[in-house]
């Protein structure tokens, strides 16, 4: 079998697996099998703001639990009032086979796709393709390694994710630890 191939062009309908989704406002965190990561974020009927925001500083943090490898990504654009987007991401969803694989490609791939995407019509309004910065990988890195070892981490990721959403995202944000600037790192 071999490599799909997706193609992301502004101004056109995003392919699947990205469109058509039932997110209306929100974002996911899809790795592939050689550690690239492709973020959808959603938002409807975006604003010239919230548009022109996508084009700004992209600054990563995230909320973890290191007792059971719990963690929630989150990107905020710009830097006076970030547009901010939480991640979710259950290593534990891909194929045990590919746990190993994919646990290994935090440390090799910094490589990110992230995409604006128009959730009432599918459209891509922003595509950026950035290097993730190092601090966010090894969090990320470390909350996975910790995930795969624990019995029913879905189970307990899905009552990590229902308490976060229940906090606003601004104040997510505010407690949030730092993890660096998109675009400014290359891994060697």
């Amino acid at each position: 079998m071999g490599t799909q191939v997706i193609v992301f062009v502004e101004g056109r309908i995003a392919p699947q697996p990205l469109w058509p989704s039932e997110t209306k406002d929100g974002g996911k965190m899809l790795q592939d099998i050689e550690g690239a990561v492709i973020v959808p974020l959603y938002i409807e009927s975006p604003s010239y703001v919230e548009t022109v925001a996508f084009d700004q500083t992209i600054e990563a943090r995230y909320i973890a639990d290191d007792k059971n490898g719990c963690c929630l990504t989150l990107l905020g654009f710009g830097k006076k009032k970030p547009l901010i987007f939480s991640l979710p991401h259950d290593p534990t969803a891909y194929p045990q086979e590919q746990h190993k694989k994919r646990l290994a490609s935090w440390t090799v791939s910094a490589f990110w796709s992230i995409l604006a995407i128009d959730s009432s019509n599918g459209v891509l309004i922003r595509n950026r393709s950035v290097t993730a910065p190092r601090a966010l990988l090894q969090g990320l890195s470390k909350s996975m390694e910790k995930a795969l070892q624990t019995p029913d981490f879905s189970e307990i990721y899905k009552q990590f994710r229902a308490q976060c959403d229940r906090i606003p995202l601004n104040t997510l944000w505010r407690n949030a630890v730092p993890a660096g600037i998109f675009g400014e790192e290359i891994l060697e």
